[in-house]
């Protein structure tokens, strides 16, 4: 499998681990003027589709810290993405991995989470930033 993603491109931050981690820690009322305006189209059989359904993904990216995109724009393929925050504690972009799912089994998504995680810590800190979670 080969993902291809063209420099300047536009995607779907409903179906996206980094557009649903940027999006958590956003106001809820931005994010919904976002989802008016861009819709939630659906991209495969897993989009989240509702908005009800979206802003509790979002708290859930809030819990655990991370956001996941599971196969929800392209079967098969999954991405984990995690905030990286500047020195005022806003998060100013995000690193994320990508594989197919067959690499990122449901076993394996906490434990790559957990180093997801920590590369943006430790991103956050090179670049003096504060991680609200540290």
């Amino acid at each position: 499998m080969r993902m291809v993603v063209q420099i300047g491109s536009e995607g779907h931050v409903h179906a996206a681990g980094v557009g649903k981690t940027l999006l958590s820690v956003m106001p809820e009322a931005e994010v919904i003027a976002i989802i008016e305006r861009t819709g939630l189209p659906k991209l495969s059989e897993k989009t989240i589709t509702t908005k009800q359904a979206f802003l509790q993904e979002l708290k859930k990216v809030r819990e655990c810290g991370y956001g996941l995109d599971d196969e929800e724009q392209t079967p098969g393929l999954r991405c984990i993405a995690s905030n990286i925050y500047d020195e005022y504690g806003e998060a100013v972009a995000a690193v994320s991995i990508s594989g197919p799912s067959v690499r990122i089994p449901d076993e394996r998504i906490a434990d790559i989470a957990e180093q997801v995680i920590a590369k943006a810590k430790a991103i956050t800190h090179a670049i003096g930033g504060i991680h609200p979670r540290s």
